[in-house]
């Protein structure tokens, strides 16, 4: 093939190459992120645990969406290999006399909760059951690559591509 027409080919699909060229540049991102998000999920392997109240903190008043909301704080306990962790819980309320009267209700039946922990550091907690759906980052992780795959072969191939009617 000759020059000229080598050139006339790049010119003609040249439109074409950034959006395929970002798009690949943005997998060779997405790639290790999805990567490390399923590894991360698969390591954390969530344990249950039980939370007892231990601590009540008193009425505060924060600001959200320029409306005040009135919330209390408990701080739960739980253990792990005979070691004490804490994690706090935040419940709010619209009104004071609301937020107060739930506080005294908590103070006066002090309920058990479920916790979840992760087995390689139990420090890190969360009270609701966390999926981490490393499965479905795997399956994202194929797709990404067979896409990174064609992207690579129509960058190798597109001056020999004709994209647009001659």
């Amino acid at each position: 093939m000759s020059i000229p027409e080598q050139l006339r080919r790049i010119i003609k699909t040249a439109p074409y190459l950034p959006y395929k060229s970002v798009t690949g540049i943005a997998m060779l991102i997405a790639i290790p992120v999805v990567i490390f998000k399923a590894v991360e999920g698969w390591n954390y392997n969530w344990k249950e645990g039980t939370a007892h109240p231990v601590e009540y903190v008193d009425v505060q008043e924060r600001i959200v969406d320029k409306s005040p909301n009135y919330f209390y704080k408990i701080i739960y306990s739980y253990k792990v290999d005979n070691k004490d962790y804490q994690i706090p819980k935040d419940l709010g309320a619209t009104t004071q006399a609301q937020a107060a009267s739930a506080l005294e209700v908590a103070r006066a039946n002090p309920v058990a909760i479920p916790v979840w922990y992760s087995a390689t550091d139990p420090s890190i907690a969360t009270l609701r059951q966390e999926e981490t759906h490393w499965q479905a980052y795997l399956l994202l992780l194929g797709l990404l690559i067979l896409m990174l795959a064609y992207f690579r072969w129509l960058l190798l191939n597109y001056y020999a591509l004709e994209l647009l009617p001659t």
